[in-house]
């Protein structure tokens, strides 16, 4: 899991990084997250697939798919 959060602090936006955070380590959805970050929940989905798209390129998709699950 360091490996993950290592890749993830590397992640282009803090506002990508948060809406991932959320959702992954606290289980919120789109709704909740826009609404604790003010903006629209279409913004919430587009910074969360930003998210994945730049660990997934740190990563490979392979590695991420295999941290995430080990965090669910």
């Amino acid at each position: 899991m360091t490996v993950l959060f290592l890749k993830f602090r590397q992640c282009q936006s803090n506002r990508y990084r948060l809406a991932f955070f959320l959702m992954y380590m606290h289980g919120k959805n789109n709704h909740e997250i826009a609404k604790a970050m003010a903006i629209a929940e279409e913004t919430v989905r587009v910074h969360k697939l930003r998210a994945i798209q730049s660990l997934r390129k740190r990563l490979g998709a392979n590695e991420m798919l295999t941290h995430i699950t080990s965090i669910l």
